[in-house]
């Protein structure tokens, strides 16, 4: 039986992910994301390292839980899969708020 109903973990947090519209670098570039908490109105700018880390802390300090996936790292991305993994870290970061 499920502690919370899903409105319920709705209400906990949302976090949104969106993609900072400038590649940072002057010769290597990457790509930032803007991490906002709904709830606590707070933004912050995050590259995928930094979301690599948050995901090898959580496994390695909660070994027997689930932890969701990361989506893939590719240097030299398209804009088609840039997008597809904002909308995979804006997934990962929900499910990674949200659970109980």
């Amino acid at each position: 039986m499920l502690c919370c109903s899903y409105v319920e973990l709705c209400a906990i947090d949302t976090v949104k992910v969106e993609l900072v519209p400038k590649k940072k670098g002057i010769i290597l570039k990457h790509v930032e994301y803007e991490v906002t908490s709904q709830k606590n109105k707070t933004t912050v700018l995050r590259r995928y390292s930094d979301f690599a880390s948050l995901h090898e802390l959580l496994s390695a300090r909660f070994t027997y839980r689930v932890i969701p996936r990361l989506p893939p790292k590719r240097v030299g991305a398209s804009k088609e899969f840039i997008e597809h993994r904002k909308k995979c870290l804006h997934r990962y970061m929900n499910i990674v708020s949200r659970h109980p």
